[in-house]
């Protein structure tokens, strides 16, 4: 009796254990689940929704490079032959605005629906390139969302245009509004080579001012992140000119809102070097941005390609001739002021588009901030680039390990650019990342930026909600 009663006894203590930790197992344990980080080689959220779709002739339209991006194909806009290609596998699609012939894998198709252009978007019929790379399309005509099931990944695609701009749209206020144009380049009726005093005269204050890699200090200037501007000085000059808004003007006519075709037509042909001294300095060719050389400096023009059928000018960078060339290195020196330039700049970036997309600004938390900078630190001075640490801490780890409890949280890295701007633009321009700088969900960012022994910058954004 007492060797069954003691059975019994056990069986009812261990039951409680088993009970009570499922009972306490951590909230964030539990929420991971939920949460994702972007990098084509690690974790992916299992349901994202689209919006911006819509019905034409009975068939559900959906901006191409959105819906293409998704499901992991590869993506090409022609705008000579006003062509999209996507491919994906084995599988190649190539589709014509304005035209119902289509071509599968080297056979010609006939579409219920031509892909058009609507606005500065082209669409294409969502169910026909679902299909044709061997994904799922369903429609629900009560909710009015199309839904995607692609190797167990769910997109849905809403109809309609929502009232707050998304990754998918162009925001507000930045299309079809071109400023006048002006005899120099000028933000904000500020050109190369003003002096500083004008600026302040000008614009007041700046918000703050960092360091950039030429050696020059940026001097921010935005109002909770609107009409965001940059203004370089050295020395007491104007050197660099940096804005995603409006506030831009050339002699060209050349604006935020334009498409690159209509940039080439007004700037020529981009700049596929720059001669520093003796040498050729080749610019790495991208369908991101372009260089142009204009009458005493240097032009970026950096292209969105989510927008106006992949390339929509998002924002543009100048930089003073001499300041450009002075620099004989594709990086800055790496040192504690200009690792500091870069955060400041790389956070203010993100709230700059993410006001721009009309969503609120995040909150700079100072401890996810330092878990950022360790993993960055981490990988400039072991030489990899993983969201995994090589003894295999993800960023949930990382962030357990520092004792942060979140209710979700993600995380971008990005290396090798030559500035904050340039990784900014880049993470913009990839679907997955863009998906954290976007996220509505997300409240706090931290970030940090680190360099390797040979200046390499390395850039972590860990985006969190407690």
């Amino acid at each position: 009796m007492q060797s069954k009663f003691a059975r019994r006894s056990l069986f009812r203590t261990i039951l409680f254990v088993v009970v009570a930790l499922v009972w306490f197992l951590p909230v964030q344990d539990i929420l991971e689940q939920n949460s994702y980080e972007v990098d084509s080689r690690v974790l992916a959220a299992e349901s994202v929704t689209l919006n911006g779709g819509r019905i034409e002739n009975a068939r559900t339209l959906i901006p191409f490079r959105s819906i293409f991006e998704e499901m992991g194909a590869e993506v090409a806009w022609n705008d000579r032959t006003r062509t999209v290609t996507a491919k994906r596998g084995n599988s190649e699609i190539v589709l014509t605005i304005d035209s119902r012939s289509a071509v599968i894998n080297g056979s010609a198709v006939t579409l219920d629906v031509a892909p058009q252009i609507f606005g500065n978007s082209t669409y294409v019929p969502l169910r026909f390139v679902s299909e044709s790379f061997g994904a799922e399309a369903k429609w629900d005509t009560s909710t009015r969302v199309a839904t995607v099931i692609d190797e167990g990944k769910r997109i849905n695609v809403t109809i309609g245009t929502p009232s707050t701009p998304t990754s998918n749209q162009q925001a507000s206020g930045n299309v079809n509004r071109p400023p006048a144009s002006s005899t120099t380049i000028q933000v904000s009726g500020i050109a190369l080579g003003d002096s500083a005093s004008k600026v302040t005269q000008s614009l007041g204050q700046p918000v703050h001012v960092s360091t950039s890699e030429y050696g020059f200090q940026w001097h921010t200037y935005h109002q909770n992140y609107r009409e965001f501007r940059m203004i370089g000085i050295q020395q007491g000059k104007v050197v660099a000119l940096y804005t995603n808004s409006n506030h831009l003007s050339t002699p060209e006519g050349v604006h935020i809102g334009q498409t690159k075709t209509q940039v080439r037509q007004r700037l020529g042909t981009p700049a596929t070097y720059i001669l520093k001294g003796n040498s050729r300095y080749q610019q790495r060719q991208s369908d991101e941005f372009e260089l142009y050389q204009v009458d005493n400096g240097y032009m970026t023009v950096f292209y969105d390609l989510h927008l106006s059928g992949g390339h929509q000018v998002t924002a543009v960078q100048v930089i003073d001739k001499s300041v450009e060339e002075s620099l004989r290195a594709h990086y800055g020196t790496g040192n504690q002021t200009l690792r500091q330039g870069f955060t400041r700049q790389l956070f203010d970036l993100i709230n700059s588009d993410r006001v721009k997309f009309g969503l609120a600004p995040l909150t700079l938390n100072n401890q996810v901030s330092s878990v950022a900078l360790a993993h960055s630190t981490d990988m400039a001075n072991r030489s990899y680039f993983s969201h995994t640490t090589p003894e295999g801490l993800s960023p949930f780890d990382r962030m357990r390990k520092a004792g942060l409890t979140y209710y979700t949280a993600g995380e971008n890295i990005a290396t090798g650019q030559s500035s904050s701007i340039f990784a900014h633009q880049g993470l913009m321009n990839s679907a997955g990342h863009r998906r954290n700088l976007l996220n509505s969900t997300f409240k706090e960012v931290g970030v940090g930026v680190a360099f390797s022994s040979t200046d390499r910058p390395y850039y972590t954004q860990k985006f969190y909600t407690k």
